[in-house]
């Protein structure tokens, strides 16, 4: 992990689990996928495998409001 952080120019930061509030930004994320999935799977998590691709897709080139960037 040390290597790609270096390498890519990543600063890591080291947080305790099961922290809500340092894990805020991380939570958020989870939170809107998890939304899409149940939107793009009609709300029957069975088909989660068979949207997934699509919400993860779309997740990755939205222009995301809080950065800018996709």
């Amino acid at each position: 992990l040390d290597y790609l952080a270096t390498k890519y120019g990543i600063h890591h930061i080291k947080i305790s689990p099961y922290n809500s509030r340092a894990n805020g930004a991380v939570e958020k994320r989870h939170f809107d996928v998890r939304e899409a999935l149940m939107k793009a799977a009609q709300g029957i998590e069975n088909k989660w495998p068979s949207v997934a691709h699509s919400v993860f897709w779309a997740e990755r080139v939205t222009t995301q409001r809080s950065t800018g960037l996709s």
